[in-house]
């Protein structure tokens, strides 16, 4: 569950900028991003913080005391 949330605001985030949307999983509080496009590895490696962010805000609104730490690209 944490993980299709994480996944889903990193996902409302690219929209908001203009990219695609991007696969991914939580594991061990880290949040594996899986892409081939590199300009969009670059503006989520910039974002990391905001991302980060919005990602543990979701979580918390539903109540889950997980917390995602870093984010890890592929």
């Amino acid at each position: 569950m944490i993980g299709a949330v994480a996944i889903n605001t990193v996902n409302d985030f690219l929209l908001k900028l203009g990219f695609e949307e991007i696969e991914g999983y939580v594991r061990f509080k880290k949040l594996f991003l899986k892409s081939e496009d590199q300009a969009l590895k670059i503006k989520l490696f910039q974002e990391k913080n905001q991302i980060l962010r919005e990602v543990n805000l979701a979580i918390e609104k539903l109540w889950y005391a997980t917390r995602v730490d870093e984010i890890h690209f592929k």
